[in-house]
């Protein structure tokens, strides 16, 4: 028998006892779209969050709507975490389960007054971040967004 003949044999030989490796992965359950009471509904073509498996990523938040929409960079970074604690509530979760979040300030001199309301609102479970530096929001008045990622298992009915 030739090496070309007894090199299928022997890798089906050594892949029989693999089975079960070779079948294919679970298809994951599709995304699904949340509209989350505390949150306003989107006013674009877009989910107030995405959940996918235990994960759910919500769109930006920012100040608009509220009081602080005109204030200054600390009061509308506290409406932002507020809104963000009502979605967490809205999950069945709270600050630990923010496992990232992303900040778009349009001001970085500004910043000392984000970091002092996110360590208000984190405690001691700070989230991996990024920090991104934008010439503008949306609306002009608006100078930070926060978008977030959370762990937070699908509650049972």
């Amino acid at each position: 028998m030739s090496l070309r003949q007894t090199l299928p044999v022997a890798l089906a030989g050594l892949l029989a006892g693999t089975a079960a490796a070779a079948e294919p992965p679970a298809t994951p359950s599709a995304p699904e779209r949340l509209r989350l009471p505390h949150l306003a509904a989107p006013a674009g073509p877009y989910a107030n969050a995405v959940r996918h498996g235990d994960t759910v990523y919500l769109s930006g938040l920012t100040a608009f709507g509220t009081e602080a929409a005109r204030g200054d960079t600390a009061a509308q970074t506290r409406a932002v975490l507020a809104q963000l604690h009502g979605a967490l509530r809205d999950l069945g979760a709270d600050w630990p389960a923010v496992v990232k979040v992303t900040i778009f300030l349009t001001d970085l001199k500004t910043l000392p007054a984000v970091r002092a309301a996110l360590v208000e609102a984190y405690g001691a479970s700070p989230p991996a971040s990024s920090l991104v530096q934008v010439s503008g929001l949306f609306d002009p008045a608006l100078k930070v967004e926060i978008e977030a990622v959370v762990v937070a298992p699908a509650q049972k009915p």
